[in-house]
């Protein structure tokens, strides 16, 4: 299952945000409004329910946009999606 969500600020959210994608069985989330900066990505979760996110945001704390990925699909430790 594939969804979009505009979620204002991640800061102190994810683990309700992973909570949420991890009872509704979604593989792949994308999220708006980030506001973080730079890019990356990160694993949150507990073990088996465990989401990767991948990020980039803007300079200026806006703009940001970035995408959950279901631990099921993403290749080993090195957070290449499959």
């Amino acid at each position: 299952m594939v969804g979009t969500w505009k979620v204002d600020s991640l800061t102190g959210r994810v683990g309700e945000l992973v909570e949420a994608l991890a009872d509704r069985k979604v593989d792949v989330e994308c999220i708006q409004e980030t506001r973080w900066r730079g890019s990356g990505c990160m694993f949150f979760g507990a073990h088996g329910k465990r989401y990767k996110l991948f990020w980039m945001g803007g300079k200026d704390r806006s703009d940001g946009v970035g995408m959950f990925v279901a631990e099921k699909w993403v290749d080993g430790e090195s957070g290449k999606a499959q």
